[in-house]
């Protein structure tokens, strides 16, 4: 399958069109077999929400190899649909792709999910530079944060952590 682009406006409405883009990508790869079979597997492997959603984080952590957007050479967002980040032959992408690919296996088990923006570099405060996915875990009776992204922003532990300090931030239902 051919990758579309498009460009993108400026600033915040570039970001808030990316936002639209990523919860567009949710639902359609939550149509994809694979990503059924996959969500699948991993509910059968677990005994409550909190624990199926930790093990949705570690596989989209460990199958998903982060890599910044490029095209060209040039810097340009782009998003991915789960299927081809999860089960597809893309298994590489930027925190948009993994933030897809959690939402996508969140929601395929009916859990409330949302992407969260946030400006968090110093020298950058005004701009949103990072996104990560937090879920409403029934039995905790609370949104918990789960940022994939190891390596590039928070070291070797996400699940239940939140990068700080954060200057800006928004969420989206999903």
């Amino acid at each position: 399958m051919k990758v579309k682009r498009r460009e993108l406006r400026a600033g915040l409405a570039g970001t808030l069109d990316t936002v639209d883009e990523m919860k567009r990508l949710v639902l359609l790869g939550m149509e994809d077999e694979g990503v059924r079979a996959l969500a699948a597997r991993l509910k059968k492997e677990s005994r409550t929400d909190v624990e199926y959603y930790e093990r949705c984080h570690t596989y989209v952590a460990t199958h998903i190899r982060y890599k910044k957007d490029k095209y060209n050479g040039e810097s340009h967002e782009v998003v991915t649909n789960a299927r081809h980040t999860l089960v597809g032959a893309r298994p590489f992408g930027d925190c948009d792709d993994m933030t897809i690919a959690l939402c996508t296996l969140l929601k395929l088990n009916r859990i409330p999910c949302r992407i969260k923006i946030v400006a968090w570099k110093k020298e950058m405060k005004d701009q949103y530079t990072h996104v990560y996915c937090m879920a409403y875990m029934r039995s905790l009776k609370a949104w918990v944060p789960a940022d994939p992204v190891r390596d590039a922003t928070i070291g070797k532990s996400g699940f239940g952590w939140e990068i700080a300090p954060v200057f800006k931030r928004k969420e989206f239902d999903v």
